[in-house]
């Protein structure tokens, strides 16, 4: 092989080595962009999930506020015993509505699962009172019929 053919190949590789830079370099940019992009679409996605996970919490947080309420509007109405089991529902329902607007989802996930845990009959028990109680609530609600 003559020097001029050596040349001729040694520019040719050269060439080749330079283009793939080329490529590589465009790849790498490319890469960067899509992965900002995800990182922009993860962070809108990420806020608007904490928007409306608070949406949620503020919206049932007042209703157990107004069950709290209603509770204690038949715990006035009816005789001593039941009033008693009316009105301590209504202190739950209150220290539970103050917990969900202090705490994530997770922390209310993790305390009532320990609730549930440590105690699984008084767990039942409140679920079945919170239970009736909105039976009762929504009942009430039904019956006013829609306001005009």
């Amino acid at each position: 092989m003559n020097s001029t053919k050596i040349k001729d190949a040694l520019a040719a590789a050269d060439h080749a080595a330079q283009q793939a830079a080329d490529q590589t370099s465009q790849l790498t940019e490319d890469a960067q962009d899509v992965l900002a992009r995800a990182e922009n679409g993860f962070a809108e996605l990420r806020d608007g999930a904490a928007a409306t996970f608070a949406n949620a919490k503020a919206t049932l947080a007042d209703g157990g506020d107004r069950l709290a309420h209603a509770l204690r509007g038949a715990a006035d109405q009816t005789q001593e015993a039941s009033a008693r089991v009316f009105d301590a529902a209504a202190s739950g329902v209150s220290a539970a509505t103050d917990r969900l607007r202090g705490n994530g989802l997770t922390e209310l996930v993790d305390t009532t699962r320990d609730l549930a845990r440590r105690n699984p009959i008084a767990f039942a028990a409140g679920a079945a009172v919170v239970g009736f109680a909105l039976a009762r609530l929504l009942q009430g609600s039904a019956a006013k019929g829609p306001r005009r």
